[in-house]
């Protein structure tokens, strides 16, 4: 080859520049394209559970609106609409009212202290009603604390968190509505977006269960730790729902059923209809060996959970059921005892899992785990699909070997 054309195969800094800007170009379109489809598929999700609000949730709202107290008349004469202002303290006088509360129909901003709800209080978020959390540097925060009460419903909320400008990047923490050693609460409709730690976080508070807790039609879009964490309760009802696009901190699960100690309780916990999608670990997680901590007192452990009409969509895996690992089985645990109930799933459909098979037994493949003390465990009609919607040819042979693997427990 010449000099010549030697110098001229050689790119000038203009055409490295086009090319460079070309590339960026179509790295930026695949990464939109990939970013669209995603935010797509969660938007039609979103306005499949929202189309299934029942009619009476918004005539209620309605009622209650028309003879509520208005929170607005605690904020100052000329005060933000536009969620930038901090009114804690203003919200909460109103709110430590009790009664019917209405909010503003715009959006406020909390601080990291968040609102705690009364006993006896009905609390009313209009369409465009909206608690915001300031961005902090705390490990531990709620947007909307129910401890300690009885007899409440919440409807419509509204409820952001501050995932996107958290101050520091410790803890996991950050919950969206905390429910805690409370009975009878209901929780309608409810949206909670960007929280830094739950969506929602059901336990008991001492030696309080929470009782009688249901939330309903809910939509749960980019809780870090967990969409809802379930570490103690008696008598829940979690119905019609999304849960989306779960990342950030381990667990990273749509729902993740953990107790915390051996006075925990997980009974009479029905879960339907429910769709888990994009979770980066599991869509429902189910880890319960910690009810079976040694302890001073001797305990009966026994748990009752249905999961029914449970679709995963995208998510790493649809189900993970939890064991402990054989080295802390002599030291930790009462090896004599084996928890008592059963956990059911009915009719659930498991779509475009990104691992091979859809249900996990350890949070790593090679970890030697020990599942006898777990209580009975049964699948009924389990559907797998693959990425071309039709049914995944594994579908038998896993089933049959999930039955086989239970059957050994």
């Amino acid at each position: 080859m010449s000099l010549e054309k030697q110098v001229r195969c050689i790119p000038t800094y203009q055409n490295i520049n086009i090319m460079n800007k070309i590339f960026f170009c179509l790295i930026f379109i695949v990464f939109s394209f990939i970013s669209c489809k995603g935010q797509n598929s969660y938007n039609e999700l979103a306005k499949q559970i929202n189309s299934t609000i029942p009619q009476e949730y918004f005539q209620k709202r309605d009622e209650l609106i028309a003879k509520g107290n208005e929170l607005s008349t605690y904020l100052p004469f000329e005060h933000s609409k536009k969620g930038n202002v901090d009114y804690t303290k203003e919200l909460q006088q109103g709110i430590d009212k009790g009664g019917v509360l209405v909010l503003p129909d715009y959006p406020l901003l909390v601080n990291e202290k968040g609102i705690q709800l009364k006993s006896n209080t009905k609390l009313v978020f209009r369409e465009h009603s909206k608690l915001i959390m300031k961005p902090n540097a705390e490990t531990h925060y709620t947007v909307l604390d129910l401890t300690d009460v009885e007899n409440v419903d919440v409807y419509f909320a509204n409820i952001e968190g501050d995932r996107e400008e958290h101050l520091i990047s410790k803890g996991e923490w950050g919950m969206g509505i905390r429910i805690q050693g409370s009975k009878n609460v209901n929780i309608y409709a409810p949206t909670i977006t960007n929280c830094w730690g739950d969506g929602i976080y059901i336990r008991g508070n001492g030696k309080i269960q929470s009782k009688k807790i249901s939330v309903n039609h809910f939509n749960i879009h980019r809780a870090r730790r967990n969409g809802i964490t379930i570490v103690s309760v008696d008598d829940l009802f979690l119905n019609n729902g999304l849960i989306s696009d779960t990342n950030g901190t381990a667990p990273q699960s749509g729902i993740d059923i953990e107790p915390n100690r051996p006075t925990d309780i997980l009974k009479n916990i029905i879960i339907k209809d429910i769709t888990t999608y994009n979770s980066k670990g599991d869509g429902i997680m189910i880890h319960l060996a910690k009810l079976l901590l040694k302890q001073k007192e001797k305990l009966d452990p026994k748990v009752n959970i249905t999961i029914e009409n449970h679709k995963d969509i995208e998510s790493l895996y649809a189900v993970r059921i939890s064991g402990r690992s054989k080295d802390d089985s002599n030291s930790k645990y009462e090896n004599s005892l084996k928890i008592d109930g059963e956990i059911v799933f009915k009719n659930s459909q498991w779509i475009w899992n990104k691992d091979d098979l859809p249900v996990r037994f350890s949070p790593k493949k090679d970890r030697v785990l020990e599942y006898g003390f777990n209580p009975k465990v049964k699948f009924e009609n389990i559907t797998i699909l693959e990425n071309n919607w039709k049914i995944n040819s594994k579908q038998k042979y896993f089933v049959e070997e999930v039955l086989n693997k239970v059957k050994k427990l």
